[in-house]
């Protein structure tokens, strides 16, 4: 039985000390580097260090870099490849919050202008970034001798992204909990690109087993099978939009912020009076910016074409783990899938709608991305007010890269365009494409497919055998736990059980 030396990932600080409790458990875990949101409270049987996962954003670790060893010529060629995607990724460290405390820290070692901003997510700076990590974690695996990776959640946030893909150069085992069909539904994967292959046979398997026989669904299948296929459907809460929330309010009181500042100055409190000051400056540029672009695509809306072939697209919030790296490496792109698309939609007599995600801020947006997506003459861009399963209803096929809408679609029995990796790729009638070439055909061929309600429901009891019962509860609220009976720790007990089975599967336990 060997020792196993363990990164853990987790987003979630409910599940924080849950889930060392449950490792604890495990007899031969010897150590575990800790990436969560929470510190430990207390001391394991097993030895551990910690580290914030909300402060290594831009790469601020506690090892001096140039006294590490420099990464592997063949891991560099390796990631390379995948410099484009890491990049995409970095958006996230744009969020205004993160610059604020970047500048911050970063104006005790460089006073100077404060409208000059520390944190531009240039292309020079991401590739420092993106060196930073690669050069941390190529050594916190060999000089922690890591061998096995655990994440309750999808490497997104670009460092457990890079240490997901060093670990399967070394042929470490790492394994992820991507969120599938449902709330309540992971289905742990080993690999951003998956096949489903084992999947799709046994659907094939029990839609003869199930035909004359009631399928019994687990709670979270039922109750999802049930709303999506009531008369009214409720949408999910990632959807639902205040009218506020679309068009932003500026996020600051000018006359409170100055009285602030004259306080802070009066008193001689120097420090309080720069923090607000970057703060300010940040907070401005974010909601103008926002509240521009807003004010644009407004201008830009149209009525849902009423005669015309539609496939809908919905964007995807971004950035997020919905595209980078659930796109996969071929789609995460979601600028270039609606170019190709918009082209063979043509080409094929197809209007494309695209509707902007409700929660969208102006991360990974600008007005020279809408104007690329507008360029093209067949593609309707509606209201984002206006009601998504009103606009799938309407549609011929829904797009999209990992989308709910796309399992909301397979309700309304329309056809459906998958382009990530994610379960619905091979769901009843769904179409993956396995390059942009394949849409021209499938767009000249298209017939309405016949997708019944009970294929839909041999499918989710198809992948109860694949999945574990889990959430991550900053996506789902507090309330979900006492609606569905269950714990931070009986959640936590399933994450922790799953990984047991991954540590026998690579015999790291017995």
């Amino acid at each position: 039985m060997k020792d196993v030396n363990l990164i853990l990932v987790n987003i979630d600080r409910l599940y924080s000390e849950h889930l060392l409790e449950e490792i604890e458990k495990i007899k031969n875990i010897k150590y575990v580097l800790v990436c969560d949101v929470k510190e430990p409270r207390r001391k394991y049987k097993f030895d551990y260090d910690f580290i914030d996962i909300e402060n290594i954003h831009y790469a601020e670790y506690d090892m001096n870099l140039s006294e590490a060893e420099v990464v592997e010529e063949k891991i560099q060629k390796n990631f390379l490849k995948l410099e484009t995607l890491i990049f995409k990724m970095m958006d996230r460290g744009e969020k205004p919050s993160k610059l604020v405390d970047y500048h911050i820290k970063q104006d005790q070692k460089f006073r100077d202008k404060i409208s000059f901003s520390r944190a531009e997510l240039d292309f020079g700076f991401r590739r420092i970034l993106f060196n930073r990590h690669l050069r941390f974690w190529s050594n916190i695996l060999k000089k922690k001798k890591i061998n096995f990776f655990y994440s309750t959640t999808v490497p997104h946030i670009v460092w457990d992204f890079i240490v997901f893909e060093l670990c399967k150069l070394k042929k470490i085992p790492a394994i992820f909990c991507p969120i599938s069909m449902y709330e309540g539904c992971f289905i742990p994967s080993e690999n951003i690109s998956n096949n489903y292959e084992t999947i799709k046979n046994d659907y094939t398997k029990n839609l003869k087993f199930f035909k004359n026989k009631k399928i019994h669904l687990t709670h979270f299948a039922k109750k999802y099978f049930s709303k999506m296929t009531s008369k009214k459907i409720s949408k999910p809460h990632w959807t639902e939009q205040s009218k506020e929330a679309f068009v932003y309010k500026k996020q600051y009181n000018k006359l409170n912020l100055l009285f602030k500042l004259i306080f802070y100055f009066l008193t001689g409190n120097i420090t309080l009076f720069r923090k607000h000051l970057i703060s300010n400056f940040y907070e401005q540029k974010f909601y103008k910016k926002l509240n521009y672009q807003n004010k644009f695509l407004k201008s830009k809306f149209n009525s849902l074409p009423k005669k015309n072939k539609i496939i809908f697209f919905p964007l995807h919030c971004e950035p997020e783990s919905a595209t980078v790296p659930m796109g996969g490496y071929k789609y995460f792109d979601q600028l270039e899938v609606i170019d190709n698309l918009a082209f063979y939609a043509k080409k094929n007599n197809f209007t494309l709608v695209i509707k902007e995600h409700p929660f969208q801020k102006s991360l990974s947006r600008s007005y020279e991305y809408y104007q690329e997506i507008l360029k093209n003459e067949n593609i309707c861009f509606v209201n984002t007010n206006i009601d998504s399963f009103k606009i799938i209803k309407h549609s011929d096929i829904v797009a999209t890269i990992t989308g709910s809408a796309g399992w909301e679609a397979l309700f309304f029995r329309k056809q459906v365009i998958c382009f990530g990796e994610t379960i619905l790729k091979v769901a009843p009638s769904v179409f993956y494409p396995k390059s942009y070439y394949d849409l021209d055909k499938y767009l000249r061929e298209f017939k309405a497919p016949k997708i019944s309600h009970f294929q839909l429901k041999v499918f989710l009891k198809t992948i109860e055998k694949y999945s574990i019962e889990a959430f991550n509860e900053p996506f789902t609220g507090i309330s979900f736990f006492n609606e569905n009976k269950v714990t931070p720790k009986s959640v936590s007990r399933v994450f922790i059980k799953n990984m047991q089975y991954y540590l026998k599967k690579y015999k790291k336990i017995t």
